[in-house]
């Protein structure tokens, strides 16, 4: 690269660095400008299922599966996590055991290398937390008619509620996401309905059946991203206020 010298206005060539400068490796620069093209919301609500689960293990008192209220009230809480927006919200990272952090997790990471790619980065947080924090307000508001449901402790009411987004975008709105991929989604909404059933009975399967409306819901409040467009601007505003409402609305009725 040459520059011009003000004086004489004639070019005058930059001085050339030294080869170690150049070839110099530059580790964390390299991992941010990798990490931050990637699905980077993906990884972040993974880490704080990870730090869930430490704090959900911290605060059980015995080797035993602990209920949420019990869990909840040991980290603080003590009116459950239904006593306060925050607890829902924290709800969707407390994980009770190893084998529900390990089904989250592996969920988590597919689901978000579909979603955060064609959604974005805020909008697939935002169904994400949608998706948990409905679902497990439907669940509780159900469960005062006498239906066996209740709330579920961490993500995988969301995760439901993601696969049901795939599922929404792959074959109702037809964008975003291909057919192939909602049939693989559907196909592992059946099966974990399944084992659910035969694990947890129908408190399991009516407990997922409502992250999966909360979840069909969230497909329309948070819509794919259009390519370089105006609308997506006003579409995640407008999605995200519908969707504190309706939280709001059924966190004050519940």
């Amino acid at each position: 690269m040459k520059m011009k010298d003000k004086q004489n206005n004639q070019p005058v060539s930059e001085p050339e660095l030294p080869e170690w400068y150049k070839n110099r490796h530059r580790p964390l620069r390299k991992f941010w400008f990798r990490f931050k093209g990637e699905n980077w919301v993906t990884w972040a609500i993974m880490l704080l299922c990870g730090l869930g689960f430490i704090l959900s293990y911290l605060a059980m008192t015995s080797g035993n599966l602990l209920s949420i209220a019990t869990v909840f009230s040991a980290l603080g809480w003590r009116g459950g996590p239904t006593s306060n927006w925050w607890g829902l919200l924290l709800n969707q990272f407390v994980q009770v055991s190893v084998m529900q952090l390990i089904f989250n997790l592996v969920f988590i990471y597919f689901v978000g290398q579909w979603l955060e790619p064609v959604q974005g980065h805020f909008r697939f947080l935002m169904t994400f937390l949608f998706a948990g924090v409905g679902g497990q307000l439907i669940a509780g508001y159900l469960s005062r008619f006498g239906l066996p449901v209740g709330m579920s402790t961490g993500s995988t009411t969301a995760v439901f509620g993601l696969l049901m987004v795939v599922v929404v975008e792959a074959f109702i709105l037809k964008t975003g996401v291909n057919e192939a991929t909602g049939r693989y989604a559907s196909l592992l909404v059946i099966i974990n309905l399944l084992l659910s059933f035969v694990l947890s009975g129908n408190y399991g399967v009516l407990s997922e059946l409502c992250g999966l409306a909360s979840g069909f819901i969230a497909a329309y409040l948070w819509p794919p991203l259009r390519a370089r467009s105006a609308a997506n601007l006003r579409t995640t505003i407008l999605g995200s206020l519908v969707g504190v409402v309706l939280i709001g609305i059924a966190f004050i009725a519940g």
